[in-house]
């Protein structure tokens, strides 16, 4: 498959990425547009074998963190369910927990927001997501435990945990018997 192929292949994660990290459907496509015309003029530097859509979220986070430096802005970043991927619901409730779900992520701070977006929702390796956001694989780790468990406290009021654990975004908790069991936080 020639590079070019390869490159469209990853535009929706592209276009779902961008949207996490802006929030904004315009600043959103600028941002896609701005990657991919970088992309194209450096596709010659993607190396064979290697994963593109690293490489291609690699660049699109550091033209955005360009981009918020010059505008000396705090981004946030959410996933709107009009972008997000989502398996068919097939019963109101699990409509209604997803939204728990996108809600209390909403609540995570933006370093827990992009590292379980691409770990969890892009399912990039820990090397890849490390080099994604230009840190140290230990990181990663660090910030996917706390958005995990910050996601899991938010949720631990609702019946939408069960949902998260399914989709991989917060581990299932077994005891000695295998039987699955959810933590308990205290404010």
């Amino acid at each position: 498959m020639d590079r070019m192929t390869l490159l469209q292949e990853q535009l929706p994660r592209l276009r779902r990425y961008a949207w996490v990290l802006t929030k904004d459907k315009d600043a959103a496509d600028d941002l896609c547009q701005d990657a991919l015309v970088r992309a194209i003029d450096n596709i010659d530097r993607w190396q064979e074998g290697t994963n593109m859509r690293a490489w291609l979220f690699t660049i699109m986070h550091r033209l955005f963190l360009n981009s918020t430096r010059r505008q000396r802005m705090v981004s946030v970043e959410d996933i709107a369910p009009s972008q997000a991927v989502q398996p068919v619901l097939s019963r109101q409730e699990d409509a209604v927990h997803l939204a728990e779900v996108e809600k209390a992520f909403r609540t995570l701070s933006h370093d827990h927001r992009q590292v379980l977006h691409l770990v969890a929702v892009e399912r990039l390796r820990y090397e890849e997501a490390a080099d994604v956001l230009g840190v140290a694989i230990g990181t990663i780790r660090s910030r996917l435990f706390r958005a995990r468990e910050a996601l899991e406290k938010a949720l631990q009021s609702s019946n939408a945990v069960g949902l998260a654990q399914d989709r991989g975004l917060i581990p299932k908790h077994t005891d000695q018997g295998g039987k699955t069991q959810q933590r308990v936080y205290r404010a």
